[in-house]
């Protein structure tokens, strides 16, 4: 069995929620499975499967406007 490697990844959501509401508006049809917020949030949990490797840490990076109730609600969705 291969070695398992330590991995902390990043994940750009706000550019994957714009090209998923993106293609969705073009008519693409979601894959089952999908977590979507609007203009929040975009998650499978295929993203970490298939690799070799024992995530440690995701950081997944979005940006938000808001009061503190709105950070504290999105915080939350995204954990």
């Amino acid at each position: 069995m291969p070695s398992s490697h330590k991995v902390i990844g990043f994940v750009d959501g706000e550019n994957i929620v714009a090209r998923y509401q993106a293609m969705k508006k073009d008519g693409r049809t979601p894959k089952n499975g999908v977590i979507h917020v609007p203009d929040i949030l975009l998650w499978h949990e295929d993203v970490t499967q298939g690799y070799v490797s024992d995530f440690v840490r995701i950081s997944y990076y979005q940006t938000v406007v808001g009061d503190e109730n709105k950070l504290n609600s999105v915080r939350r969705q995204i954990q």
